[in-house]
Order: structure tokens, then C-alpha cells, then sequence
């Protein structure tokens, strides 16, 4: 049975999301990408362009795959500890007008994940040791999906130095999200 998986990875400065479908343990990723929200907006403005933005994500991967998506976001609950209050209501404001755009496109909830479960999961099942920080995420996912696609790279987005983006860094945060709730929800 197919099932499609959104993950969404909430900063203040860029919102990483990735849609997959996984069917009999094969693994499809329709799309990684980013979006940057406008720090130059007000802030309902703001929460508004990135909304609509999420949505229009989510809707064109669902309407390829006609299929329910089950949907996982990074919690920002247990995150917290070195950030100052206007970062995290800000960031509390983005995570859950997500939230609630999600319930409102497909009236279920949404999985909320702290990161701590996410990494631990990644690192798991891709066969890793110790502690998986943010910048080795892209490489333990591709660990991941080779053993469903032996030629399977995460691409990074280079600027115009050659050098990887740091949003790079986002999009595979919310890859992670999707595969650790799909294999949490025992579907890898």
C-alpha cells in the first residue's frame, strides 16, 4: 500500500519541507526543497506568504499521488534552550500556523516530533553511532536511501562561491522528519 509522508522543518529564517511515498519498503522522494520567509514583513504577512506556500507544497504532491499524506513536523518544544523569546515566539507562531493549516487542508493532526526522536531515529536506522548533529543529517539519510537506491545522493544546492547552501541543511532536517515518522509508524 502507498503511503505519503510530508516533513516540515520550522526555522526563522527558512522553513525546509520534503514530500516522500513509500510502498513495500521502497522509498520515493518527490521533493526537498526550502522556502525563506520575507523578514521584511510584518509578521502576520509573513506567516501568511509561508502558509500559503506550505500548502500549495503539500496540495501539488498530493494531487500527483491522490493519496491521504501523513504529515510529521519538527517540534520546537524541546528545542528551546539557547534561544532568545523573540526567536521562539516567532518561531512558535510558524510551527503552528503550519499546524493548523495542515488540519485544516486534511482535518487530521499532525505528528509533532522533537528533534532529539527525529536524529536518534535517522541515526538508527542508518546504522550510525553517537550523536547525529544537523550537518550530518544529509549524509545519514543517504546511508538511508541506498539501501532502497544504491545510487541515491542527496544533492546539495551550491551559492555562487561552489559552496553548499546552509538550506541545504533544511531541506534534509525535513526528509528526516518524514522518514522518522515512517519509521516510527513502521512503514521502513
Amino acid at each position: 500500500m502507498q503511503k505519503l509522508y510530508f516533513g516540515l522543518d520550522i526555522s526563522t529564517t527558512t522553513v525546509g519541507f520534503s514530500s516522500i511515498v513509500i510502498e513495500d519498503e521502497k522509498i520515493k522522494i518527490i521533493s526537498s526543497i526550502f522556502y525563506k520567509p520575507n523578514k521584511d514583513d510584518d509578521l502576520i504577512k509573513m506567516l501568511s506568504d509561508t502558509k500559503c506556500f506550505i500548502i500549495n507544497q503539500m496540495q501539488t504532491a498530493q494531487k500527483e499521488y491522490n493519496l491521504e499524506p501523513i504529515i510529521a513536523i519538527e517540534d520546537i518544544i524541546l528545542c528551546m534552550i539557547k534561544t532568545t523569546a523573540q526567536t521562539t515566539t516567532l518561531l512558535s507562531a510558524i510551527n503552528r500556523v503550519l499546524c493548523v493549516a495542515s488540519y485544516e487542508l486534511y482535518n487530521k493532526p499532525i505528528s509533532l516530533l522533537p528533534v532529539q526522536t527525529i536524529r536518534a531515529t535517522i541515526r538508527k536506522k542508518a546504522g550510525l553511532k553517537g550523536r547525529l548533529e544537523k550537518e550530518n543529517v544529509p549524509k545519514a539519510i543517504e546511508k538511508i536511501m541506498r539501501k532502497y537506491n544504491k545510487k541515491w545522493k542527496f544533492e546539495m544546492e551550491l551559492n555562487r562561491n561552489k559552496k553548499p547552501k546552509p538550506e541545504n541543511y533544511d531541506r534534509a532536517d525535513a526528509i528526516a522528519v518524514a522518514l522518522a515518522l515512517a519509521i516510527r509508524n513502521e512503514d521502513l
